[in-house]
């Protein structure tokens, strides 16, 4: 997705989301990110995935950046 793409849709996410519909979004991007209230990591165990509630500042860890 390019940066005018994530950006829409990053508005879009927002937008609806004040009308009270949830979203749970799958990202690497930073700017998509940014637009959540609610963070989890999700990390593999030897046994099981972990999924954490995180900060959005804790959420950095799990991002790349754009190439």
């Amino acid at each position: 997705m390019d940066a005018y793409c994530e950006n829409l849709s990053s508005k879009l996410i927002k937008k609806i989301s004040s009308k009270g519909i949830q979203f749970f979004i799958i990202t690497h991007k930073k700017n998509t990110a940014n637009s959540g209230d609610k963070w989890y990591g999700i990390s593999k165990t030897d046994q099981a995935s972990l999924v954490e509630n995180i900060t959005l500042f804790d959420s950095n860890k799990y991002l790349s950046f754009n190439y």
